[in-house]
Parts: C-alpha cells; structure tokens; sequence
C-alpha cells in the first residue's frame, strides 16, 4: 500500500553557488531549467532532468534573509539537501513515512503551495533514517 502511497520524484541540493553547479551538471549530462523565486520558502529553485535513468535534482538557493539554510552554507558550499517524495495526499503520505519506522516524524515545515511545481502543495519532514523528506502533493486528475 506504501508503494501507491509515495513514489521517488527528485533530489535536492541546496547550494550557494547555483551556477556553478548547473555546470557541474551539464558536464554530467543534465539540463536545467530556469531559476524560480519562491517567496514562501524565501529560496531561487532550478529543476535539472539528467539523462536516462539519472534521478532529477533540483537547486535550492537561499536567499540572505533565509538564516537556517543560509547558517548551514556557511559551513560546506554545498548539501544533498533533501529527497522529495510525491503523494497525492500530503496527510496520507506523511503517515505512510510513519508508519515505515516506531520513531515519530517531525514536521519541519508545514504545507504551503510551490512556485516550482506550479501551485502544488509540499511539506518537509525529518524521518530517522532518510533525512529531510520533502512531500509534494500532486493529485491525480
């Protein structure tokens, strides 16, 4: 059931030099998108599709006024930042993370509608063993 539930969609990387990964990128075969502002994540956002079977990733660029992510930048230019899960519910997808381990999930930031993904609803969430999960919503039509 999990499996209809959550399904891969794409790596973050948070950087403070997003030129210089999209070039770091094309090198391995990437193309990348434009640059998107997401006033509600205070974040510039670039999706990069990578070649056959390469798992899409997407740039995640703080702005100076994002103090947590700019605090991390501060120590290493560059994050695997999150992975991004897609649900198509946020509410059943959050329990389904649960439900793979006994520890409680934390909600990290509550859901809000994404400029990259045209108006859909994400949610991030701290799951023991993976990291930051970043939920995004997409209901089938």
């Amino acid at each position: 059931m999990t499996t209809a539930i959550l399904s891969f969609h794409h790596l973050g990387l948070l950087t403070g030099q997003p030129e210089l990964a999209r070039r770091r990128l094309r090198v391995l075969g990437y193309e990348c998108g434009p640059t998107l502002y997401d006033p509600r994540q205070d974040v510039d956002l670039c999706m990069c599709r990578g070649p056959d079977g390469a798992p899409p990733i997407e740039l995640v660029t703080p702005r100076e006024s994002n103090a947590g992510l700019t605090r991390m930048l501060k120590r290493k230019d560059a994050y695997g930042y999150h992975v991004c899960l897609i649900t198509p519910n946020l509410e059943l997808g959050a329990k389904a993370l649960a439900a793979q381990e006994q520890e409680r999930i934390t909600e990290m930031a509550p859901p809000k509608p994404a400029v990259l993904f045209d108006g859909a609803r994400v949610a991030f969430f701290a799951v023991p063993g993976l990291g930051l999960v970043e939920l995004l919503e997409q209901v089938p039509e």
